[in-house]
């Protein structure tokens, strides 16, 4: 509905190796905006500045191509008790603009599954208040050969150098953005539904009150690990 506090879950693809990649991240409009115009071009400015946050730090070999925008909290949108399933809402979608492919045009890419992640921190306590974000696309030349499984200490400043733009316009606090701020949100809170344990197997279903206003909480820091991670898997009673 585009009105103050809507919740929007964001989504970008990408190509890379042969495997799609997907990011998904979370925004709360800070000002109503006036029209569906307008929606989508804030929209579009917010995933392309998702999208150059990590972009310059990839292998050329990844391409970004489309983004998509749906609303998961705020007027108009209503979780069933019996289904759990959601509707109304708005939604807007597009393509990427300007650089698509990464910028580190001279090392080789490593395997599809590794992935640099990073911690978003809300300042409040529990699972349903951390994120996390997982870049793909790695390139070679990052890897410490001399310690195994980890990022070089300088392609880790320049992750960081380019998440804290990103997180400058969107914080909560002195974001630069006056349409978003970028949100951790729960699913489980907004909906009251989540995986529990049945025979033959886990049933998605309703166990609470949702509660979409506690549904959000803003991030507060983004801090990238120097481990080498494989892509998250969807499991049962994770990220759902």
């Amino acid at each position: 509905m585009r009105a103050v506090d809507d919740i929007y879950e964001v989504v970008s693809t990408q190509s890379y190796l042969g495997s799609t990649v997907l990011n998904v991240f979370h925004l709360q409009v800070r000002a109503a905006l006036s029209s569906a115009s307008a929606a989508q071009t804030a929209f579009q400015t917010a995933a392309d500045d998702f999208k150059e946050m990590q972009r310059v730090n990839q292998s050329s070999l990844l391409a970004y191509s489309t983004w998509k925008a749906f609303q998961v909290a705020g007027a108009g949108v209503t979780y069933s008790t019996s289904t759990c399933r959601r509707s109304g809402g708005d939604v807007y979608e597009g393509n990427h603009t300007g650089g698509l492919t990464g910028g580190n045009t001279t090392s080789a890419g490593t395997a599809s599954y590794n992935a640099l992640v990073s911690a978003l921190k809300t300042g409040l306590s529990g699972r349903s208040r951390r994120g996390a974000i997982y870049m793909g696309g790695i390139p070679y030349t990052t890897l410490d050969t001399s310690n195994e499984n980890q990022f070089l200490a300088t392609y880790i400043a320049l992750v960081v150098t380019q998440q804290a733009i990103f997180f400058n316009k969107y914080k909560q606090t002195g974001g630069t953005s006056a349409d978003f701020q970028w949100v951790v949100w729960s699913k489980f809170i907004a909906s009251g539904c989540k995986y529990v344990p049945a025979s033959p197997k886990w049933i998605y279903t309703h166990v609470q009150p949702g509660d979409a206003v506690a549904s959000a909480a803003s991030v507060t820091s983004v801090t990238p690990r120097s481990l080498v991670v494989p892509m998250r898997r969807r499991k049962f009673g994770r990220g759902v």
